[in-house]
């Protein structure tokens, strides 16, 4: 059981958390869902102790074991192999091989004196060694390391040298193979292809523990979650039920919270008109008095929360170009001489299309893309472009590379060529930064605001050919669809 009590807190003049309860109990997945920024991801950390609430508390078993998969992995001092990496996912594990092998070492040097002693240790530790799951772990691994999609030939290599992508796979098969009581999953289906999620969701459904599921993935929290708990404004709001259950309930609670104020605030207005009527007449003094009273006893009743409309997103009208957008003949790309991630490839694009790259994780589709970015040279073959084609070109990466001490607004600003403050500013509300939320921090956007702001850093110059490599990654729900019809709309090339 986790317990949220009276929860506050804020970053800045920010208010994430205001006076909000919550209880998740043992054995629940819940999905947890909310607007970018509104707070998910600090709901996870308040739990871990990497945040502390400014008033509150976060009450759970004290020998409960947390495992934690975060949207971001911070892995430069990281030099093992993949396989060393994920499989140290029990510190204690660790510790009682180690405790192992020294006991071997003093049975190996016929000490006598302590023989009884250290037989009876080595049988404790065998026998915790097992119960922690030592024989099997190493089998767990590579099971849960092949699910999501790697090669037994991968298993060796250094964990470094493996993309960003790549990496937050084996963190996730870390995290599963060591069990843990309660388990964190911060938007655990980016950067997995099909068969990966199809894999994950299986590993979870057959999971005994208490999940805590942060995604903006549909299908994944109709899939798994039997509980939603909805973090906006402040609060948190507890549905019983998975995603589609909880549309249809909030929109509902909303449709009687709202009947409730109007009958409320028709009530008020019938004793005040009473009260304003009647106020002068001594007759009449005793029952006016008793109107007051009742009014003064009534609790108010909080107009809800608009129901939930789409994410703000704009996308600006792109400059006049030629027909043709980019021709690629014959392309192709080595980095060995030997082994080819594509070789002959003819692709010719025109003004208006809406093309998609689809394909296993690991095939080419972000080469090909930073090839037609100018990005990367092509080792074979002929690239050209179009009369007048701009390019804006959204990477996987630009959105976790912007410097953490710079503001939404200087973010956009260094890239606009010396546009205006005002169309700076035009450029970011596009994209839901109005007001004080250009001065943001990077360091305290959520992904999702991080994705908008990189959406907002192209547009401030206006493109014709528009290049996204995974866009809807960290953005929520009501993001996505947004993107979505900004997309159709979109009279440029996509």
């Amino acid at each position: 059981m986790i317990d949220f009590i009276n929860i506050n807190k804020r970053f800045g003049p920010q208010i994430i958390f205001d006076n909000t309860s919550l209880r998740v109990n043992k054995g629940e997945c819940v999905g947890i869902v909310g607007p970018n920024g509104a707070g998910k991801t600090t709901l996870f950390r308040l739990i871990t102790g990497e945040e502390e609430p400014d008033k509150g508390d976060v009450i759970f078993p004290k020998n409960s074991t947390i495992g934690y998969v975060h949207q971001q992995l911070n892995t430069h001092n990281i030099d093992i192999s993949l396989l060393d990496f994920t499989s140290n996912a029990v510190p204690r594990l660790i510790a009682v091989e180690e405790e192992i092998e020294i006991l071997h070492h003093k049975l190996e040097a016929d000490n006598q004196d302590n023989l009884d002693k250290n037989l009876q240790q080595l049988g404790q530790l065998q026998e915790e060694f097992e119960h922690l799951d030592g024989y099997s772990l190493k089998n767990k691994t590579e099971a849960a390391l092949s699910g999501l999609g790697f090669k037994a030939d991968d298993f060796h290599n250094k964990f470094r040298s493996f993309s960003g992508g790549w990496q937050m796979r084996a963190e996730l098969a870390r995290v599963l193979v060591a069990e843990p009581d309660i388990l964190l999953l911060d938007e655990p289906s980016n950067y997995l292809d099909l068969p990966a999620i199809e894999w994950l969701k299986k590993a979870l459904k057959e999971y005994h523990g208490t999940v805590l599921l942060i995604s903006h993935d549909r299908y994944l929290l109709n899939s798994l979650a039997n509980i939603t708990v909805e973090v906006q404004n402040g609060k948190l709001t507890r549905y019983q039920g998975n995603y589609d259950y909880y549309i249809k309930e909030r929109e509902q609670r909303y449709i009687t919270a709202i009947a409730a104020k109007k009958n409320q605030d028709r009530k008020k207005e019938e004793i005040e008109r009473f009260v304003r009527k009647f106020r002068a007449k001594n007759t009449k003094a005793s029952q006016v008095q008793s109107r007051l009273k009742q009014l003064e006893k009534m609790e108010d009743v909080q107009a809800p929360d608009s129901s939930p409309n789409l994410s703000k997103i704009r996308i600006a009208d792109p400059p006049h170009c030629g027909s043709r957008i980019i021709s690629l003949e014959k392309i192709g790309l080595t980095y060995d001489n030997q082994r080819w991630i594509f070789r002959d490839v003819d692709l010719e694009i025109n003004r208006g299309d809406k093309i998609a790259f689809v394909g296993y994780n690991g095939m080419g589709k972000t080469t090909l893309l930073r090839i037609i970015a100018e990005r990367l040279a092509p080792s074979s073959g002929k690239r050209q472009l179009g009369h007048k084609v701009i390019i804006g070109y959204q990477s996987q990466e630009f959105a976790e590379t912007m410097p953490p001490d710079q503001s939404a607004l200087n973010v956009v600003k260094n890239a606009s060529n010396g546009k205006t403050e005002k169309d700076i500013r035009a450029a970011l509300g596009s994209f839901g930064f109005s007001g004080d939320a250009v001065n943001k921090r990077i360091e305290y956007l959520s992904g999702g605001e991080k994705i908008r702001l990189a959406f907002a850093r192209i547009f401030v110059n206006p493109p014709n050919l528009l290049l996204l490599d995974e866009p809807t990654t960290h953005l929520d729900i009501n993001g996505r669809k947004a993107l979505e019809e900004s997309l159709k709309r979109y009279k440029g090339t996509v």
